[in-house]
């Protein structure tokens, strides 16, 4: 996470919030729109440590891999994002 203190204060809910907020709008996206999105989620979801995002958008990614791969977030992700 950015700011690890930001678990232990009052804003861990608001995190949890948004991660959940995240999940659901990106699994109700068409494949074409998702297919740019997850990418860019992954990599946030890594950066501020968001497991239950992480999990999402991977297996958003493996289930329309095909669509994302061609997409241009593809190229957002690292060699341990796309061995996931």
């Amino acid at each position: 996470m950015c700011c690890p203190l930001l678990r232990y204060l009052p804003f861990a809910r608001l995190i949890e919030l948004c991660e959940e907020r995240l999940a659901m709008a990106l699994t109700s996206l068409d494949p074409s729109s998702g297919a740019l999105e997850a990418p860019g989620l992954l990599v946030l979801s890594d950066e501020l440590a968001l497991e239950q995002l992480r999990r999402v958008a991977i297996a958003y990614l493996a289930q329309h891999f095909e669509a994302a791969q061609a997409g241009e977030g593809w190229r957002v992700l690292g060699k341990e994002q796309v061995s996931t």
